[in-house]
């Protein structure tokens, strides 16, 4: 790790932060989770296969309230829906649907078991969105965390059914998002009370926090701000840096190198612009392509990164990251890296331009990450794809981020 990060991360990163503060309205997403006919109506899949359902329309009032409440207090909304047609059933959970006796699978699309149960449905507002889910987790392939990073959110209130399925599952994936998580206890059910019990247990201990509905609706309802809720374009343009100087702001900007060829004329730069960053006490990390023979593809073996020749040897104090693909993000911890330490840009060097370089800073773009390429440190390698060079640094600029000199970027973090 960057030597120059403090050694005492727990006091650092781990203060826990009172309710109110982790569930302001500005920064918290209400999640409801899978409020469908098929769990919760007596005439729905669990009713019919005997499954206890009593606790749902308790469960669906709660959720009414709290739902009233989000509403009035401005947050954003997200209505997560189940959808279990044949074609999107993998054969490990269509085994696990015929193990329980879910024989033609259940939450089809234009069934009225896939519909809302007990009134609580999406409204037309903006800030009211439907994610629909394949899997029990309700991040695994789908747009769940895009509207989410995109809206500034912080904090997660999970609702829904069932407390040790899908409510749990897309809990734990939350957390390992590095979202913080409340769980509204009494707006979640389970047909079995022991492993809701369980359930709401092991969140408590180890993924967030457990509280009742009526302590989360007192907070929005006394919370007093005049500042803008993220999801708001007013909201959203607070969290754009107003100036290059917010932009290469070294608390929250890493720079992610891909090496340099020995002897290249741009090494000298490159090491120029990581004595700056260590200085600055900037995130830094060493990419490094490991191919390996049982992390190559079908695919992979006909395009691989390339490996440019011998490199420099790694930056003192920087993290070193292992890639298998072109891009930095394919596959590796690089996510969790930025996201675990707030980083908001990513500043890119080293080679090749035209594959490592663009892939990576492409992802990064994709992943709303602001992304700024140092043009006098990424290098093509290969003679025939010197052209290459040019042409993606024009396309980076334009869609993707920013191209900027080595000299403009450690005056900013001299300064």
């Amino acid at each position: 790790m960057n030597d120059v990060l403090p050694t005492d991360i727990a006091r650092r990163k781990g203060p826990l932060r009172d309710l109110a503060s982790r569930l302001s309205a500005r920064h918290t997403a209400l999640l409801l989770i899978d409020i469908q006919n098929d769990f919760c109506a007596l005439e729905g899949a669990f009713g019919k296969l005997g499954y206890d359902v009593s606790a749902m329309p308790a469960m669906a009032e709660h959720n009414r309230l709290l739902l009233e409440s989000a509403r009035a207090a401005g947050l954003l909304i997200v209505f997560i829906r189940a959808c279990y047609d044949e074609v999107f059933l993998g054969r490990p959970l269509a085994e696990q649907f015929h193990k329980r006796d879910f024989i033609d699978s259940m939450c089809l699309s234009g069934d009225w078991g896939i519909d809302w149960y007990g009134g609580i449905a999406p409204g037309a507002a903006d800030n009211e969105v439907v994610v629909t889910k394949h899997h029990f987790s309700a991040f695994w392939d789908t747009d769940l965390d895009l509207y989410l990073r995109s809206n500034g959110i912080e904090t997660v209130v999970c609702t829904g059914v069932v407390t040790s399925g899908c409510v749990e599952s897309t809990a734990r994936d939350a957390f390992f998002r590095d979202y913080g998580v409340v769980i509204a206890e009494d707006c979640v059910a389970d047909p079995q009370v022991e492993r809701h019990r369980a359930s709401l247990g092991k969140l408590a201990q180890t993924f967030g926090v457990v509280v009742n509905s009526e302590e989360i609706r007192a907070i929005w309802a006394d919370e007093e701000t005049n500042l803008p809720a993220f999801w708001t374009e007013t909201g959203k343009r607070t969290l754009l840096p107003s100036d290059e100087a917010g932009l290469l702001a070294p608390a929250h900007t890493a720079l992610l190198s891909f090496g340099m060829p020995e002897g290249a004329a741009e090494a000298a730069v490159l090491a120029q612009l990581d004595a700056a960053a260590r200085r600055a006490g900037v995130l830094r990390i060493d990419a490094v392509t490991e191919n390996r023979p049982a992390a190559r593809s079908a695919v992979s073996m006909r395009a691989e990164a390339s490996n440019g020749g011998p490199r420099l040897p790694l930056s003192e104090g920087a993290v070193e990251l292992v890639k298998h693909r072109a891009s930095a993000f394919a596959d590796t911890s690089l996510g969790h890296l930025l996201r675990a330490n707030e980083i908001r840009t990513l500043v890119v060097a080293g080679v090749e331009t035209h594959v490592d370089v663009d892939a990576t800073a492409r992802d990064a773009h994709m992943r709303d990450l602001q992304v700024v390429v140092v043009r006098d440190c990424v290098v093509a390698t290969e003679p025939e794809a010197r052209h290459l060079h040019e042409a993606s640094l024009e396309t980076l600029a334009r869609h993707f981020g920013r191209v900027m000199t080595s000299d403009a970027i450690c005056a900013r973090w001299a300064g």
